[in-house]
């Protein structure tokens, strides 16, 4: 089950659902890097390393 929330509430360790080449995957949150305009999303996808960069005012599915 999965729920739209803004990336500001977006934790290391939270479970997010995110777009990785052709198909959205549930992954961990490793680290986040903040900018004034963005988040980036640093994750890990079945062992190879992944990151997302996210504008604040749009939202991402976490994972329950």
């Amino acid at each position: 089950m999965s729920r739209s929330f803004p990336v500001e509430v977006v934790e290391v360790g939270d479970r997010v659902e995110i777009w990785i080449g052709d198909s959205a995957k549930a992954v961990v949150v490793q680290e986040i890097v903040e900018s004034e305009s963005a988040r980036t999303l640093h994750v890990t996808s079945n062992g190879e390393p992944a990151e997302v960069t996210i504008p604040r005012s749009h939202e991402v599915n976490l994972v329950f």
